[in-house]
């Protein structure tokens, strides 16, 4: 499986004194040796079916635009360290992923596309609403969705149809979960579990996603106060942190990581092998339940309570054009054409995304995949539509999203671990953060 869609939240890894000035140095020559064409360079996650597929998408663009050549750079270990060195170095090439887009734009690496988009209007009228402000910062749009996955709930069906239960539905609050993880959580004659109920992961992102999906927030609206200490986010995460600590239905963080849970290779895998009755995955782990003979069914995810507006978290990758770029209106057409129906079919393909467009060759192709069984392609078309980028709801401009992350990931560490209550989780969140923000204002 590619590094791209193997962690379900995944993490945005980065190291910010590489991100210096030096980003705006010229690139490298902008022609193709001895051919007088404007030469693009773009780089992505390597992995052999999808540097294939990227390269011939290169000669199809080179085929319409004639006096254009591109020279795709996969990247197979480490690939925002060398992305990052490369612009601090003024050698990175003209269209490259982005992951962590405020660091970016903070430090002016990307351009601002909003005039290209705004004359592309008929071509970002067919995508998905709100896949654009995905990419906006104050009113500006500076990148493209290269994929694009949802949150949901998978079952496996035996393991309710033994029980004779009925399946997850869109109806379902957390009450129902937990009532339905503790009858489907089996213990052996020592009180080891031997069936979870439910897994999910336990990222940081994780346990915001819950605070979210119950009406907390991380930051005030003007994003001049860190907010998550709130009576939402307490009853979100004491949820949550019960269904590992307090009814034992879901893995802990230590039985994940230490010699009792070493049979399993992650999350997903103790859904796979038919080790848990429910699983909280991406839209991506189809292809996944498919090599493993799974009979699965999907629904959305819970809400937490009647009455509170159901959340399905937005995933994804996003491309932008560097600012050093010679070329970046050629460059911004390259990255355009790899958003297209024809390209982003292949994603879908593979299961790594759904489709950009509400029309098109993705949507044809997703619309008649037979590793995705008609109810689950309605599931995850309406999670979609009701979806939010999880990455928006997290990041603040006004601070640094490296530092905000490291102290999310230390303070969830301790949770998740049971080495910290949830309201000293919160309340070392929220003072952190707060302080961050003071610090900033002091510099400014």
């Amino acid at each position: 499986m590619n590094k791209e869609k193997k962690n379900f939240f995944v993490s945005f890894l980065f190291h910010l004194f590489l991100l210096t000035p030096a980003i705006l140095l010229p690139g490298c020559s902008s022609k193709a040796p001895n051919s007088g064409k404007i030469l693009l360079r773009w780089s992505g996650y390597g992995a052999a079916g999808y540097d294939q597929w990227r390269a011939e998408d290169s000669k199809r663009f080179e085929q319409l635009h004639p006096g254009i050549k591109v020279k795709y750079e996969p990247v197979h270990q480490q690939y925002q360290p060398k992305i990052l060195t490369q612009l601090a170095s003024g050698t990175a090439p003209d269209v490259f992923f982005c992951a962590e887009l405020q660091t970016y734009i903070e430090k002016g690496a990307l351009v601002d596309i909003s005039e290209w988009v705004k004359g592309d209007k008929d071509y970002f009228d067919t995508f998905f609403p709100g896949l654009l402000e995905d990419h906006t910062f104050n009113g500006r749009v500076y990148a493209l969705h290269q994929n694009v996955a949802v949150g949901v709930l998978y079952y496996n069906k035996d393991l309710f149809d033994k029980e004779r239960l009925a399946y997850p539905d869109e109806t379902w609050t957390w009450s129902d979960l937990l009532r339905t993880a503790q009858r489907l959580t089996k213990r052996d004659q020592k009180g080891k579990v031997i069936q979870y109920g439910i897994v999910t992961p336990l990222e940081y992102q994780q346990m915001m996603l819950y605070i979210f999906q119950n009406g907390g927030r991380l930051w005030s609206e003007d994003g001049n106060r860190c907010v998550v200490n709130s009576p939402q986010a307490k009853e979100a995460l004491t949820f949550w942190s019960d269904l590992i600590f307090k009814y034992q239905v879901a893995p802990s963080k230590y039985a994940m990581t230490t010699a009792a849970g070493a049979e399993y290779s992650g999350y997903s895998e103790i859904f796979f092998m038919g080790k848990a009755a429910m699983y909280l995955g991406g839209s991506y782990e189809v292809v996944s339940l498919h090599k493993h003979r799974m009979n699965w069914g999907v629904t959305l995810m819970p809400v937490s309570k009647k009455g509170v507006k159901r959340l399905s978290p937005r995933i994804y990758n996003s491309f932008g054009v560097w600012t050093g770029s010679k070329h970046p209106k050629e460059a911004y057409e390259l990255m355009k054409f790899m958003t297209t129906p024809e390209v982003v079919k292949r994603l879908v393909a593979t299961g790594d995304s759904l489709p950009l467009h509400t029309k098109g060759a993705d949507m044809d192709l997703f619309l008649s995949d037979p590793i995705r069984p008609e109810p689950a392609r309605k599931v995850m078309l309406t999670a979609l539509k009701s979806s939010k980028s999880l990455y928006r709801l997290l990041v603040n401009l006004k601070v640094s999203y490296i530092t905000q992350e490291k102290v999310l990931k230390e303070e969830f560490e301790n949770l998740v671990f049971g080495k910290s209550s949830v309201p000293d989780v919160l309340r070392k969140i929220e003072a952190r953060l707060n302080e961050l923000l003071k610090k900033k204002e002091r510099e400014a």
